[in-house]
């Protein structure tokens, strides 16, 4: 009546059941049946036959009677329970005996069966069991598999934020480092211009201011103010925004602005310029227009030198 054991990666083995029962003449004929409907089979007369089998070769399914000598159906399904959770059991039982729909499911079964019974009713219970088992499989394969994609995800934010954390780190020393580095250069270019200060007032003024006292005509002094101006200028102006917003001078412009701050009339300008006295006046309003001070009460000397 046995059959031998099939491979566990065969489509048959899915289907594969332990039929177990003290009455011959059933098992035979359970067995008939099953083989014409296509079923991977093996059979036992009682209980610890049974387990002998299961812990030699699991069974997705196994049926089962409830009254056997040695181990009998309420004990097999508790053992089966316990040790093999994966295994479905379906209960056979007869209406005279004792066991009934509550204690076959209060012991572990899935389904039970009521003797005597029809083999096309066996039949539809069994295609029920397996076609629910394959729909749980399904389930949990699919389950299995959303949880890999989730944990997949998961690893994949986790390293995300780890590589995160290490951009930021980065990012954080490299502005370190830049703060320093400008920090580095302001200071620097404040010694550099410390410096340069001190060797135009060391090396350049002292020869100006003896120039200045030797003979020269007007022009050649209004010459060596507008070049001691100019050093002063470069020395004394500072990065602070200017209080006034105007538009930008071009260099003629800022030519004449320096003058005028020097209190040079425009006749003086254009001597020192080589300039015509008009063209002179005509820059001076061009300044006004940009300083926006043009028809106001305000005085281009105080005006420029209000400027930084």
């Amino acid at each position: 009546m046995n059959q031998p054991p099939f491979p566990p990666d065969t489509e048959q083995n899915q289907s594969r059941l332990l039929v177990v029962d003290d009455d011959p003449a059933l098992l035979t004929m359970l067995c008939q049946y099953l083989g014409r409907m296509g079923y991977a089979y093996d059979t036992a007369t009682n209980g610890r036959e049974a387990l002998e089998k299961v812990a030699k070769y699991p069974f997705p399914l196994v049926l089962t009677d409830m009254k056997m000598p040695e181990l009998d159906g309420q004990q097999l399904i508790a053992r089966l329970r316990k040790d093999y959770p994966a295994t479905d059991i379906v209960v056979m039982t007869g209406y005279v005996e004792s066991y009934g729909l509550a204690e076959a499911i209060g012991a572990g079964a899935i389904d039970y069966i009521t003797k005597p019974f029809s083999l096309e009713e066996l039949e539809a219970k069994l295609k029920r069991v397996f076609r629910e088992r394959r729909l749980m499989h399904a389930f949990k394969d699919a389950m299995d598999a959303r949880e890999k994609r989730e944990e997949g995800l998961r690893n994949s934010l986790r390293q995300l934020e780890f590589r995160l954390k290490e951009q930021s780190f980065e990012l954080g020393e490299t502005n370190t480092a830049l703060r320093v580095m400008l920090r580095q250069r302001e200071l620097d270019r404040r010694e550099l211009r410390a410096n340069l200060c001190a060797s135009v007032q060391k090396e350049i003024i002292p020869h100006i201011e003896k120039l200045k006292s030797t003979p020269l005509n007007e022009i050649q002094k209004n010459l060596l103010d507008l070049i001691g101006l100019h050093l002063e200028l470069l020395f004394t102006k500072d990065n602070r925004p200017s209080p006034l917003r105007h538009e930008p001078l071009t260099p003629t412009e800022n030519r004449i602005a320096n003058l005028i701050k020097q209190r040079k009339t425009s006749k003086e300008i254009a001597e020192l310029l080589a300039i015509s006295v008009g063209t002179v006046r005509s820059h001076r309003e061009n300044i006004r227009k940009k300083l926006r001070i043009t028809n106001k009460k305000k005085n281009l000397y105080k005006t420029l030198l209000s400027l930084p």
